[in-house]
């Protein structure tokens, strides 16, 4: 059986290594962390990137932390929700950063005191950072 050049090109896709990416999101409110649990699940559905956020971990019987940094180890791409300076999402941020991880920040630049508060971090100012 012969294999067209568009089957070849499919097999070739679904053979390629997908970049794992963890999303980092505080739990409230509960509006936003909704907006990107949909976020990922619809880049999930695209195929793209293996992507996961700290719910979708399944954690029963042990430290969320440590499964979070876990899966932060595992990843090549950290996302963060920066919108309202969680600590947690904070100190994964860090943690991040310290494992070397590509950075991808989220901040919802609609809310005036959250543009403010992330102007306030020196890291905001390098123009290597970009958040969306």
């Amino acid at each position: 059986m012969a294999i067209s050049p568009s089957d070849s090109a499919s097999l070739a896709i679904q053979n390629e290594r997908k970049a794992r990416c963890f999303v980092a999101y505080p739990s409230s409110p509960a509006d936003r962390a909704e907006s990107i649990e949909q976020a990922i699940e619809e880049i999930r559905t695209g195929g793209v990137v293996d992507i996961d956020g700290w719910k979708s971990l399944g954690i029963t019987g042990r430290l969320v932390i440590g499964a979070i940094c876990d899966e932060i180890k595992r990843s090549e791409i950290f996302i963060g929700d920066v919108t309202g300076l969680n600590a947690n999402v904070l100190f994964e941020l860090g943690y991040a950063i310290a494992h070397k991880k590509r950075i991808w920040l989220l901040l919802n630049t609609h809310i005036e005191r959250a543009k403010c508060k992330f102007r306030s971090i020196p890291i905001a100012h390098d123009r290597r950072v970009h958040a969306i």
